[in-house]
């Protein structure tokens, strides 16, 4: 398992911030996870037409616009919504959000875990490190992820987390 820091990640611009790509299945892909900032200010979000989308605030918060209804996130709550719906967002600080954009019969599960929990995955996982000193048990061997660190799982791996994570389990 490689474990990668978002941070460390190249960016790429869109019209009201930027986005780290974690993890991409294929060029025309079915499911996209990935970690924005999003510039103080208004913006529109990406079109993803025909694809389903899950947010999660990490930093800061956003107030979004749909269809006239204002919809305030922070850090302890997900919003989900689909791909082709028109989105605004005002924030007055940069925020910063953890991203899933998928096909239907892709995703698996989006969970947050804040405690110690046996986890084993049934096709691919993306495990998400949300604090520093957050940790992960393989053959009773702890290793310790910090804040913003990320590895892949593949099938039918074991392991214990310990701490503050997101954990995206999917379909490739």
């Amino acid at each position: 398992m490689i474990i990668k820091n978002v941070l460390n990640l190249s960016s790429k611009k869109w019209s009201g911030g930027t986005t780290r790509e974690l993890f991409r299945d294929k060029e025309n892909f079915s499911i996209r996870i990935s970690c924005a900032e999003i510039y103080p200010g208004e913006s529109d979000f990406s079109d993803f037409t025909g694809y389903k989308r899950i947010l999660k605030i990490l930093e800061n918060n956003v107030t979004l616009i749909r269809n006239n209804q204002y919809i305030y996130l922070n850090n302890l709550n997900i919003f989900k919504f689909d791909g082709a719906d028109i989105i605004k967002s005002k924030n007055s600080q940069k925020v910063l959000d953890f991203n899933v954009i998928y096909k239907d019969d892709k995703l698996i599960s989006l969970l947050e875990v804040e405690e110690k929990i046996f986890f084993k995955t049934e096709d691919k996982a993306l495990i998400f490190s949300k604090q520093n000193k957050n940790n992960y048990y393989i053959n009773d061997i702890k290793f310790n992820m910090n804040k913003y660190d990320f590895m892949l799982l593949s099938k039918g791996q074991d392991l214990i987390l310990d701490g503050i994570f997101i954990i995206v389990s999917f379909k490739e």
